[in-house]
């Protein structure tokens, strides 16, 4: 077992659902005050990113992260329907 070395939190009302193997952390922003919207984000070290949701698209959540960090998983919704969303790192 190992020991916890640091803790970091983040100020806004967020909620961490996957890490990396590197250590990147991905999951979501909600706007508070019962409001049903959301944003996907991607925390590595100081980066914190937020992940855009497609063309037309708002609401986003980002749920999984590959091993590797290239790639995120999440939904977000289009034209009133939640479709499947994959990021890429470049």
């Amino acid at each position: 077992t190992g020991a916890i070395l640091g803790t970091e939190v983040r100020p806004e009302n967020a909620h961490a659902l996957d890490v990396s193997n590197s250590g990147a952390t991905v999951g979501f922003l909600d706007a508070g005050n019962s409001s049903l919207k959301t944003s996907g984000f991607l925390w590595r070290g100081s980066e914190f990113l937020s992940l855009q949701p497609p063309k037309r698209g708002n609401n986003g959540r980002a749920w999984a992260i590959s091993p590797s960090g290239a790639f995120v998983v999440g939904d977000a919704v289009v034209a009133l329907t939640r479709h499947a969303v994959l990021w890429t790192s470049r």
